[in-house]
């Protein structure tokens, strides 16, 4: 049986020279991004669930083809030119918010186009799995939660290899909807096979090193996961929170990540590594585990990866320094310790500006995560939020809107409360504007808030002699890193999207 992985790209024209288009697959908050017509996108997560779906189907000899969209750049069109010379018997992509309605089209399309069999997944569906199947017959199974085994698994039922009935598979008979609820939490995330790299962006044109996250400092960068799931549980969080979906903290086998290493070194001669874990370091003895055998086998890695405030010491932070570690993403938030209180995250803020002057001293590259408009903050809480973040000696910052995305807590907080706009589900977009009824100003100033941020963070740091002169080893090593070309392509690139997206 023939399985085709979609990730789709969705394009939206922006005047004469931009277009929109939406980061899907791969990550944590399903984006759009503006960027020159035809020009390839800043910012490329692995699809990392696609690609253990595709290793666990070529396990069970499935053929198992792919398309990442987003990466290869390939509008729609094109897409389905491929998929009809294909001619695959299943399509399987997730569904994601701000796309639904382009994906029930996309879907509606490819089961006109082919006849094949239409599976989706991803938290929207799973949310919503009983209304979408009821309501769109060209959809034939929605599968909830980590859908990776669990599609294996489908593909079995269908050539009559495996039980009819499957928990997480939602699907109708007789026009009747079959609800076999979420999957049995068994599936341990070690026991995953490594994700299937060789077939992505497609099947044809394979080649992991396009996938790219802008924080990295060297190229070619390899982003992987070594863990799943998070202890902390903060209410806006898509992967903390999903009902039915294990957000239990699970490591993978320390061999097998070490493997996957070694091989990107060899293969593609990977400089740098992204650990994309929900956050890297809330383990220190798995991370000792990693590198303990990453030095024996005379190994050693640059890398960086998400991390915790409340993970890190000075002490940690000269150890992670000592394993190759030159970044730290760190998520605040907010600067209001009761508005971090309601969505269930704990920040010292005494300990903050000590944590990021011993990066620095140590040579890790800090990036700091703020988010604006949650339930209970007010106009001057966002001000001294942007205050606060420009008093911290961090290189860089990213800036997102407070969306409730279906699946999460605080999209349930905020339904129950009367607090969530008749939005269209495009809007549910964390880049440009809020969807939360907010005190005190007008949710539609958001966007232009969140701009205004960034710009005056930039500015800010700037101008700021000192701040160059402490910041300035990093600055060099990412255009060393980077080389000239692509570090002002990537300036441009990020001025774009940072200008143009409203």
């Amino acid at each position: 049986m023939k399985v085709l992985l979609l990730n789709p790209l969705y394009l939206q024209p922006c005047g004469e020279k931009y277009e929109r288009y939406f980061i899907r697959s791969g990550s944590r908050w399903p984006h759009s991004g503006v960027k020159l017509k035809g020009a390839s996108a800043h910012y490329l997560p692995f699809p990392f669930s696609l690609g253990y779906a595709a290793a666990c189907l070529k396990a069970a000899s499935f053929e198992v083809l792919a398309f990442d969209a987003v990466a290869l750049n390939m509008p729609q069109a094109v897409l389905l030119q491929q998929i009809a010379g294909i001619k695959p018997e299943v399509v399987f992509f997730e569904f994601t918010t701000i796309t639904f309605s382009r994906d029930i089209c996309l879907a509606k399309k490819i089961k006109e186009l082919t006849g094949a069999t239409i599976v989706i997944g991803g938290a929207h569906a799973a949310y919503f799995a009983a209304e979408i199947i009821r309501e769109h017959k060209f959809i034939d199974f929605i599968i909830r939660g980590n859908y990776e085994n669990i599609l294996t698994q489908l593909m079995k039922t269908l050539e009559g290899q495996y039980p009819a009935e499957i928990a997480g598979v939602v699907h109708s008979v007789d026009g009747e909807v079959v609800d076999n609820g979420y999957p049995l939490d068994r599936d341990r995330f070690e026991e995953l096979r490594l994700p299937l790299r060789d077939i992505f962006p497609s099947h044809d044109r394979p080649d992991p090193t396009v996938y790219w996250d802008g924080f990295c400092q060297l190229r070619p960068a390899l982003q992987i996961q070594s863990s799943r799931g998070c202890k902390y549980r903060c209410s806006f969080c898509l992967n903390a929170r999903q009902e039915g979906k294990s957000s239990r903290y699970q490591a993978a086998c320390v061999q097998e990540v070490c493997d996957d290493i070694q091989t990107a070194v060899q293969k593609y001669q990977i400089r740098e590594f992204y650990f994309d874990d929900d956050d890297f370091v809330q383990d220190l003895e798995h991370v000792d585990r990693i590198f303990e055998l990453l030095r024996k086998r005379k190994q050693p890695i640059k890398w960086s990866g998400m991390a915790s405030f409340s993970d890190l010491t000075h002490q940690t932070i000269q150890r992670l320094a000592g394993y190759g570690c030159i970044g730290l993403k760190l998520g605040i938030e907010s600067a209001n310790s009761q508005v971090l209180k309601g969505m269930h995250k704990a920040i010292d803020f005494k300990s903050v500006a000590g944590i990021i002057t011993c990066c620095r001293r140590c040579g890790i590259k800090t990036q700091l995560t703020f988010s604006l408009g949650f339930l209970d903050e007010m106009p001057d809480d966002l001000k001294r939020t942007i205050a606060y973040a420009r008093s911290l000696d961090a290189d860089s910052i990213q800036v997102s809107i407070a969306t409730p995305l279906p699946g999460t807590e605080f999209f349930e907080i905020a339904q129950a409360n009367n607090r969530l706009t008749n939005a269209d589900w495009e809007e549910y977009d964390a880049k440009r504007t809020s969807v939360i009824i907010l005190s005190g100003f007008d949710r539609q100033t958001l966007g232009s808030i969140r701009r205004a941020f960034v710009r005056g963070w930039f500015i800010h740091k700037a101008l700021s002699f000192t701040w160059w002169l402490r910041h300035l080893p990093i600055v060099l090593r990412t255009l060393k890193g980077w080389g000239p070309s692509f570090f002002f392509k990537q300036l441009t690139a990020t001025y774009i999207d940072e200008s143009k997206n409203s």
